[in-house]
């Protein structure tokens, strides 16, 4: 089977299954699922099928490195969460995000070095976590529409970083983009 047409059926199975488990079991359950490599894991496998090992391990390094990233996302709409509506943070969150990747863009660490690093911001994330929203989970009624939207927001991401990928079109942050958490972005709204 194609690595395109894997793609389209992986991608909208994680994200429904992530979805339906916040559902099921509450948010944080699904941002284990998201966290996990269960998303970037299979578009490193498809690179390292259709781009060659090389590739896949650049990639695999960038995911690594956008975890950082990934980090302070979280971070910053765990916080924000709290204060604004959801479309602002968001919007803010992703700056971060933003900021982060293109700070990471001039640091060139070999793997052995950037591993602990993003062990370390993990760890100090999840310590600055705000306590109060662990603690309130506020259970909404979502509309039937909603989790096949976020099926195919996510599908459509990944189709356009392929497309990019074939294009040859280069983004700030290229190394890291495979790592937006555009897939945390669309489970979270929950």
């Amino acid at each position: 089977m194609d690595s395109f047409a894997l793609k389209l059926i992986l991608t909208p199975i994680l994200v429904g299954t992530a979805s339906l488990a916040g559902r099921r079991w509450g948010p944080a359950i699904s941002g284990w699922l998201v966290g996990l490599p269960l998303t970037s894991g299979p578009i490193i496998f498809f690179l390292a099928l259709s781009e060659g090992p090389t590739f896949a391990r650049s990639a695999a390094i960038g995911t690594l490195s956008g975890t950082t990233s990934q980090a302070l996302f979280c971070l910053a709409y765990g916080w924000l969460a709290v204060h604004l509506q959801w479309t602002l943070t968001v919007t803010t969150s992703v700056l971060a995000f933003a900021g982060a990747t293109a700070m990471l863009q001039y640091l060139k660490l070999p793997v052995e070095i950037l591993f602990p690093i993003v062990v370390l911001v993990i760890l100090l994330v999840l310590r600055a976590m705000p306590r109060q929203f662990a603690s309130s989970t506020v259970v909404r009624f979502m509309p039937a529409w909603d989790i096949p939207a976020r099926m195919i927001i996510a599908t459509a991401y990944v189709v356009g970083l392929t497309a990019v990928r074939y294009c040859q079109i280069l983004w700030i942050g290229q190394r890291t983009l495979r790592s937006f958490p555009m897939l945390l972005s669309v489970v979270l709204r929950q």
